[in-house]
């Protein structure tokens, strides 16, 4: 009965650090992933903020133009839709990018 106490404490022990190992392992692929979306979304904006010379305006300043006086949307609207293209870029990157797909099957 003792050994049979002892090799099911040993097992309930291997799974208990085996199930901690994969929980950590998932963890941080979530952070990386957070980090990785995160990321992408600040260089997404940076190209939309870029301007090609001096007085040159940047696909972001041309958007608020259009939105604002054109449309007579304000700021909030323009934040929102922003936002919403960060977001829709960085997460299109993600899921499509080889760099950021499985390859399980190599």
């Amino acid at each position: 009965m003792k050994e049979i106490s002892e090799q099911l404490h040993t097992n309930i022990n291997f799974i208990s650090v085996e199930l901690l190992q994969r929980t950590i392992a998932d963890l941080e692929a979530q952070v990386m992933n957070k980090e990785t979306l995160y990321d992408l979304r600040r260089y997404v904006s940076d190209c939309f903020n870029h301007r090609e010379g001096a007085g040159a305006d940047s696909g972001y300043m041309r958007l608020s133009k259009l939105m604002k006086e054109e449309y007579d949307l304000d700021n909030n609207d323009i934040d929102e839709v922003v936002d919403d293209i960060e977001k829709l870029v960085a997460q299109y990157i993600m899921e499509n990018s080889p760099k950021f797909t499985d390859d399980d099957d190599d």
